[in-house]
């Protein structure tokens, strides 16, 4: 079945539904489009800016806890030795909380070898600071200073290493998920212009052909109706749709076919009833005809019986003169 011989009311439905559909579509792709950018920038903030900025200021804790037990060893008093001491456990503790912050998140292939060289690394440091603190509590401030110098520093330095890699593995990562969502996006924006175009396109083409249909059967129509009512009847009707508009020119047809045959028959009729008239006016000339004639026969005999009646008065006269002589 085409489309033009479908119902206009199904083809309305059906042109709606093509939009709708592509409306639904496009809208899912834009809604699927956030979602996955909304779970890149979560996954960006919760599992790299988060635990980054948590090793940061682990590494930043650490740096200044040494410089402040280098300070003290270097100046050699035991207040500052053992203010540096005593502030260490809760320095851990709250290095502790950060640390465990870096150690939840979600890591790659790539950052989880970067992380467990930095546990390595940063344990080794542990043992040094250790060594230096357990110095600067016996106020051994040359061996404090010795240990910082030596042990602390190398080991420093490796954990900063450690740390800049892995702030620059996130970055990389980083990166990399912005680019790959910034392809994905350009492909889902050229996929949802061409929905858009698709679906303008199909509404476009079946809207013009609904027009068209309903504009051609319509003038037919108009056309059929104005010629019927001028009295024009035997109309070709030609019906290209079984729509609505179609059953109405069917019903067009119809009429103009019945009033056709009604005008035939009563051109018959009246055919008919001009010969009967024709032939009651003969019949009325041929009995007027015969009327004149009897009327100028009647007149004929009239005067024969005047005649007659004249010739028996004088015969009657002759007679009686006849019998007054014969009697004198």
């Amino acid at each position: 079945m085409g489309f033009s011989n479908l119902s206009i009311k199904i083809k309305l439905m059906v042109t709606l539904g093509i939009v709708s559909v592509m409306l639904v579509a496009v809208g899912l792709l834009g809604v699927n489009d956030l979602q996955r950018s909304n779970q890149s920038l979560r996954d960006i903030y919760a599992n790299k800016l988060v635990p980054g900025s948590a090793l940061a200021m682990a590494f930043q804790l650490t740096g200044e806890q040494r410089a402040a037990a280098l300070r003290a060893a270097n100046a050699g008093e035991a207040d500052a030795a053992d203010a540096v001491v005593s502030s260490a456990q809760s320095q851990q503790d709250q290095l502790n909380s950060l640390l465990k912050i870096f150690r939840s998140a979600s890591m790659s292939d790539r950052e989880q070898a970067l992380a467990a060289r930095f546990e390595t690394d940063r344990a080794t440091l542990d043992v040094a600071m250790n060594q230096a603190l357990a110095a600067l509590a016996k106020h051994d401030f040359k061996q404090a200073v010795k240990v910082l110098d030596g042990n602390v520093e190398s080991d420093y330095a490796v954990v900063k290493k450690d740390v800049a890699a892995i702030s620059q593995m996130q970055a990389r990562i980083a990166k990399e998920t912005f680019s790959e969502d910034e392809v994905h996006m350009k492909h889902s924006a050229l996929i949802a212009y061409f929905a858009i175009g698709l679906g303008l396109g199909l509404s476009a083409l079946l809207s013009t052909l609904l027009i068209r249909s309903i504009m051609r059967s319509l003038g037919t129509a108009v056309r059929v109706a104005d010629n019927i009512a001028e009295g024009r009847l035997n109309n070709e009707i030609k019906i290209e749709t079984h729509d609505e508009l179609g059953r109405l020119l069917e019903s067009l047809q119809r009429m103009d076919v019945k009033l056709t045959g009604i005008v035939r028959e009563v051109r018959s009729s009246s055919t008919s009833v001009g010969t009967a008239a024709k032939q009651i006016a003969q019949g009325n000339d041929d009995l007027s005809q015969r009327t004149q004639e009897q009327a100028s026969s009647l007149e004929e005999t009239a005067a024969s019986m005047e005649e007659m009646t004249a010739t028996v008065k004088q015969n009657a006269d002759n007679a009686s003169q006849a019998n007054q002589l014969v009697r004198g």
